[in-house]
């Protein structure tokens, strides 16, 4: 299925209503965990979750031993920029029945490809790659990037979040993909305070945060060009 965007359609501040994005989204991601399209069936009544309080930090625990026992078996890499080779995997051998929707910008020829994680974690657990014809290995493009990002403005659900992670931290697939997924709460690193990192510096980092960060605040989307070559 394709759906076509616009920059109108961008949603700054998250709603208490699902944009046409999440509604197309988790209707037919829905539909595929319904029709078995996954390898194994998640908690979708979040029961099993764990919270374990340290200071004012509330961390929280999803577990999931199926995604540790029947995910892809990930790949062995030596950089962070290792070349994608055609003989190993990349998303373009995936079955036709794992692609939700290709999210094309109105006008343009680029798209982003949102594919179901047939080894989710969470509720709408789903993969977002740029230009998927293209097999950009795992490594970070900033017009990709962009593109991930826009993709991202679609929505309107405050629970949905956006993860990469790199070749060497823990990525299984050396093709270019971000995860998109639903968290089960809404996160403190969502709502917390900020500071500025350092003196003089378009960076900030969250208040009282167990791990070493940095935080980017896109507060108006005609600034959204100025926020991506930033980061």
């Amino acid at each position: 299925m394709d759906f076509v965007y616009t920059n109108g359609d961008f949603i700054l501040r998250s709603t208490n209503t699902l944009s046409e994005f999440d509604e197309t989204l988790h209707t037919l991601w829905t539909s595929a965990y319904e029709a078995n399209r996954f390898r194994y069936k998640i908690d979708t009544s979040m029961r099993s979750i764990k919270k374990i309080t340290s200071g004012n930090v509330d961390i929280l625990i999803l577990p999931n031993d199926n995604r540790f026992n029947h995910r892809r078996k990930p790949q062995s890499f030596k950089s962070t920029n290792d070349e994608l080779l055609p003989k190993f995997f990349n998303f373009n051998k995936v079955p036709a029945h794992e692609f939700l929707l290709h999210v094309f910008e109105k006008d343009s020829t680029k798209s982003c490809s949102m594919l179901i994680n047939v080894s989710p974690f969470s509720y709408f657990h789903s993969l977002l790659v740029p230009e998927v014809k293209m097999c950009y290995n795992q490594f970070l493009r900033k017009d990709c990037f962009y593109s991930a990002i826009k993709c991202f403005l679609l929505s309107s659900n405050r629970y949905l979040c956006m993860g990469f992670n790199s070749l060497l931290a823990h990525a299984s697939v050396n093709h270019l993909h971000f995860h998109f997924w639903q968290s089960p709460e809404y996160l403190r690193a969502m709502s917390t305070d900020i500071k500025l990192k350092y003196e003089d510096s378009f960076y900030y980092e969250l208040v009282d945060h167990p791990v070493d960060n940095f935080v980017l605040e896109l507060t108006n989307l005609t600034e959204l060009d100025q926020f991506v070559n930033r980061l």
